[in-house]
């Protein structure tokens, strides 16, 4: 019988190619030993063996200091592999609804969810510009230049979701320099009007369920 080591049903992407191969030259030493039943090969499989253990140790030790390192840049992926590393899950099953039972699937749970925070969000009326509203002060003077606007976009986290617009940060990031100077002619006139868009006050916003009772 093979063994079920096989490097690409791994589901550590922290691997390196190095002890990749390894793993690969530890498969076929058992083949060879399944095969002859000799104690030489049986050595030799061991020794490799061996010597993958340390490098998987050494690989996911480094990993880690990775993660502790970049953690201020990308705590998203920090708190992803805590989440993972974690034997016990915290998953939301069943929540009690308003008619007495309880959901049966995601869905439910995500509309009753929905549900809730809309009932208890403020609603509030609509609100419409007054036409001879000065906004502007003579006082206030902000600068925004293609310098300050390229270094904002540079900082864009790319694994972060797209907003109500659908445009992903990764693609702005990846586009930084050709957008920066629309980008900044567009921020300079809203600060210069004293006029924020409309579409920029919009957001996606998804309630997420914390440990607390299930009602």
């Amino acid at each position: 019988m093979i063994r079920k080591n096989s490097a690409s049903k791994r589901k550590n992407d922290w691997i390196t190619k190095t002890t990749i191969k390894e793993i690969k030259k530890r498969e076929k030493a058992w083949i060879h030993y399944k095969k002859t039943e000799s104690t030489t090969q049986y050595r030799a499989y061991k020794g490799i063996g061996n010597r993958v253990t340390q490098l998987i140790r050494k690989d996911k030790e480094d990993y880690q200091k990775r993660l502790v390192s970049r953690f201020r840049d990308n705590p998203k992926r920090f708190y992803g592999y805590m989440r993972r590393m974690r034997a016990v899950k915290t998953v939301v099953s069943n929540i009690d609804m308003k008619n007495g039972r309880q959901t049966e699937s995601d869905g439910e749970t995500a509309e009753e969810l929905c549900r809730y925070f809309s009932e208890v969000f403020v609603k509030e009326g609509s609100w419409e510009e007054e036409k001879d509203l000065n906004v502007t002060s003579a006082n206030l003077s902000i600068s925004l230049t293609e310098t300050a606007v390229l270094k904002a976009l540079n900082k864009l986290k790319s694994d972060k979701s797209p907003g109500p617009d659908n445009i992903h940060p990764k693609l702005l990031h990846e586009v930084a320099a050709e957008v920066v100077r629309p980008l900044t002619l567009i921020f300079q006139k809203s600060v210069s009007e004293g006029i924020l868009p409309n579409d920029w006050k919009k957001a996606n916003i998804t309630p997420i369920y914390k440990k607390r009772i299930k009602k």
